[in-house]
């Protein structure tokens, strides 16, 4: 047979890998041009989204007894934060991350009231040992998808349970690894839908910096498999890497080798928040679809004052090719410090109905008297608003 032999061997190898390298060449050529553009800065909009129940003034907060703590969850547990409120009939049910002190690690946890002031029926969720957080769920076709991060490698874990007997989980497996598409490592990510496509968006960075990037993947439909979903934004490297044969090869030199490519080669996220300017990082993402156009709320640090918070980015629009939007406020959305609001950190927000009203839950760390400052004593406080009463606040009347 004609190229038989190891001289033959050696030709087909080295058209193999010429053929990779024309592949990359070419791939990288036309990625210069959408890699040089930077991301439009988004915009602020103070006028809008004063219908929205995102404005921590406009609610009450819950007694400060009501707080939900680690010792809730049991004596080993120190901190919970990360709450994700979602409703099933005529119980509001809490995923949330809960510390413990015996692993050192986060876990994920279930707990379910009738009043979003008394918690009950406390039930870890996460299987794997790791350190877990930033829970998100979803509620589709009858079956209460739970997913959350496994924070050390970028990765996405999920379990289901029919609606019908909740909770009753099932297997739990990954649907998302950073590596796959060349994502520098997670810190958080939520789920959006528009448009009939589902759209997978994570906090990022390139790993030389405060995390300030947020990047998106899209599938046709609600899918379980996120390997091969396209890149939203155009980032040429994460096409690369999604390539099967170019991942084999990136991945032996692990998350480092991607980030270099994907990070700082070709820097092309979906949004910038460095474009912000009053923000320093981000390191929350929860989606809100609740109005007429989608919000992102995002934990935040005050470039000024140095003080965490959230804040909130209103889609206008979203497709496979972007993202754009804009600022509801250069400011935070939940107030620190306030009357009832008696803490100075706040990361993670999230705001579900419950029958007549709207509840929201964020969680506070409360630095004073904190026992262990360098781990926060993190803890979730609730607040309500009667349904409908959002509105234009009284400063916009003007």
């Amino acid at each position: 047979m004609a190229g038989a032999g190891p001289a033959g061997g050696r030709r087909a190898r080295r058209a193999l890998w010429a053929r990779r390298a024309l592949a990359i060449a070419t791939a990288c050529v036309g990625a210069l041009g959408a890699a040089c553009r930077a991301p439009e800065s988004p915009t602020s909009a103070p006028a809008s989204g004063r219908e929205l129940p995102i404005w921590g003034e406009d609610f009450s907060p819950a007694p400060e007894g009501s707080a939900l703590r680690g010792s809730d969850v049991s004596p080993e547990h120190s901190f919970v934060a990360d709450p994700r409120p979602f409703t099933l009939g005529d119980r509001l049910f809490l995923l949330f991350e809960a510390f413990s002190e015996r692993s050192g690690l986060g876990q994920i946890w279930l707990a379910q009231s009738r009043d979003a002031v008394h918690w009950e029926h406390f039930q870890r969720v996460s299987v794997q040992e790791g350190h877990m957080s930033h829970p998100e769920v979803r509620v589709l076709d009858g079956v209460v998808h739970a997913f959350y991060n496994v924070n050390q490698g970028g990765v996405i874990l999920h379990r289901a349970s029919p609606v019908e007997g909740f909770p009753q989980w099932g297997e739990e497996s990954a649907i998302f690894r950073g590596i796959d598409h060349a994502w520098h490592h997670l810190v958080d990510f939520t789920f959006l839908q528009a448009e009939g496509r589902w759209y997978l968006l994570g906090i990022t960075g390139n790993g030389t910096k405060v995390d300030q990037w947020i990047r998106g993947l899209v599938l046709p439909a609600f899918g379980l498999d996120w390997t091969r979903a396209a890149e939203v934004t155009p980032n040429p490297v994460a096409r690369l890497a999604g390539a099967p044969w170019l991942a084999a090869i990136a991945r032996p030199f692990g998350a480092g080798c991607a980030a270099c490519l994907a990070g700082r080669w070709f820097p092309h996220p979906l949004l910038d928040v460095a474009d912000s300017p009053w923000i320093v990082g981000i390191n929350e993402l929860t989606a809100l679809e609740i109005g007429p156009r989608p919000v992102l709320l995002m934990g935040a640090r005050d470039l000024d004052s140095g003080l965490r918070s959230v804040t909130a980015f209103e889609v206008s629009e979203l497709g496979p090719s972007g993202l754009r939007g804009h600022w509801l406020s250069e400011g935070f959305v939940l107030p620190l410090g306030g009357p009832g609001w008696d803490e100075q950190d706040v990361h993670r927000a999230d705001v579900v109905r419950f029958g007549d009203r709207w509840v929201l839950a964020y969680d506070a760390n409360r630095l004073r008297r904190c026992p262990r400052p360098e781990r926060g004593c993190w803890r979730i406080r609730f607040a309500t608003m009667p349904y409908g009463a959002a509105g234009p606040r009284a400063d916009d009347a003007r």
